[in-house]
């Protein structure tokens, strides 16, 4: 199975970013919310406060951010996508910068190539596990 970019991404993130930290809506902006278990779209006015829940891979391989609420509200989740979420979320930038070492565009292509470097290995590997399989059976080919 080839290892998939998104899922190397989504770890690394998960992995670097402290649980319960806090992020804020920077200024106002309107997002799709979960609310009664349809999405809907809301206006933020900024500063509200959210924990970061996730990240998923939308529609064209866009990323798709997951917010969860600190305080009551009547929504459950609130979504940013990759090309909001430096301008609808305080400090994104760096978050995601210290996260994967680098600024998300270029952690993107990296993570690409990460997976097709593992993909080729484990090809590699695979083939070397063959050819010892096949050359430690002497019968192998003796009809």
């Amino acid at each position: 199975m080839e290892p998939d970019p998104f899922r190397l991404l989504e770890h690394d993130l998960h992995a670097n970013t402290p649980k319960g930290k806090v992020f804020r809506v920077a200024a106002p902006v309107k997002a799709t919310v979960l609310r009664d278990e349809e999405y809907r779209k809301r206006d933020f006015g900024g500063g509200e406060e959210l924990f970061f829940q996730g990240v998923r891979e939308g529609k064209g391989g866009r990323l798709i951010f997951e917010f969860t609420p600190c305080d009551a509200a009547d929504w459950t989740q609130v979504e940013f996508l990759e090309a909001e979420i430096g301008q609808a979320i305080v400090g994104a930038a760096a978050w995601l910068e210290e996260a994967f070492g680098m600024p998300l565009a270029k952690a993107r292509k990296h993570y690409a190539a990460r997976a097709r470097t593992e993909a080729e290995e484990a090809a590699v590997q695979a083939q070397e596990e063959t050819t010892r399989t096949y050359s430690a059976n002497r019968d192998w080919g003796a009809w």
